[in-house]
């Protein structure tokens, strides 16, 4: 990007430098900062000033393009331009809600991504005032974005805001680490990895025999209607663990069964949910007594 007066003497040169993240209340907010390499201004003796103000902000992933929010400079203060050469940086703060970081994430399956901002300001120069309109693509690598993914929270809660369970926690479950592990699977588009890792953590809490054979076999005769809360859950668990075996058990003689990002993020959902569930639980005794005959 380059910032002339006059659409041909040139002020200065725009690009993209770098993106970090951080956690706000009310959505996901990330820092984009892009340097200004100013040339030395020998045309006259008056100097223009730049004055950036806001900038609109859209997500380019090949063909598409998903127009997001306006993006505010953490200054106004205008950048002046002197005889000789100088760099300086402008900070732009970005906050999308959950759902646009949703959408991103969906065109995004794993890739960087492109955020292409409309710069909007003004040249000065004595009297005369001339408006900026100048785009700048922040390229963004996978690696980079998934930073700023961290850094701002994304990631911590999954669908209907069920918390993940910390594995920061020396007493925390085994099924809590994989399920972390299988966050970073679906960030990184590795949709196939993230069931299988799910299913190993919904192994780890793997009810005991009797009671699921007990509540699959009440299930299948009939009788759910007779079935308690405890057992029901075990039907469910079952069932997810059923949807999961595909990619737990690849077996190149059948037909490989894929995973997209929706079912993968369904999985994580359901295996939080249940694993949030496992941990409010008290250790009960075996209900085998409550089965209906």
């Amino acid at each position: 990007m380059t910032i002339c007066w006059n659409g041909g003497k040139i002020i200065a040169d725009g690009r993209f430098s770098g993106i970090s993240g951080e956690p706000v209340a009310d959505g996901y907010r990330f820092k984009l900062s892009i340097a200004f390499n100013t040339v030395g201004w020998t045309h006259d003796a008056t100097p223009p000033i730049v004055r950036l103000s806001l900038a609109f902000v859209s997500a380019k992933i090949e063909n598409e393009e998903l127009h997001l929010a306006h993006a505010f400079p953490e200054l106004t203060i205008p950048f002046k331009v002197y005889a000789y050469g100088a760099e300086s940086w402008m900070y732009y703060t970005l906050t999308l809600s959950g759902s646009a970081m949703e959408k991103i994430e969906l065109l995004r399956t794993g890739r960087g991504v492109t955020l292409r901002l409309r710069l909007q300001g003004e040249i000065w120069k004595e009297q005369d005032v001339t408006p900026l309109q100048e785009t700048v693509d922040c390229r963004i690598s996978q690696s980079d974005w998934i930073d700023a993914l961290k850094q701002c929270g994304y990631g911590h809660a999954l669908l209907f805001e069920v918390p993940l369970p910390a594995s920061e926690d020396a007493s925390a479950l085994a099924s809590a680490r994989y399920l972390q592990q299988a966050n970073e699977h679906l960030i990184r588009g590795h949709y196939d990895e993230a069931v299988a890792v799910c299913r190993k953590a919904l192994e780890a809490i793997q009810a005991s025999g009797n009671d699921l054979v007990g509540a699959m076999k009440a299930f299948k005769n009939g009788k759910d209607k007779e079935l308690s809360l405890s057992h029901r859950e075990l039907v469910i668990r079952q069932a997810l663990m059923n949807y999961t075996h595909p990619a737990h058990h690849h077996d190149a003689k059948e037909n490989i069964i894929r995973y997209d990002r929706s079912s993968a993020a369904m999985v994580m959902g359901l295996t939080a949910s249940v694993l949030s569930r496992v941990q409010a639980s008290t250790p009960q005794t075996s209900p085998l007594s409550q089965l209906p005959p």
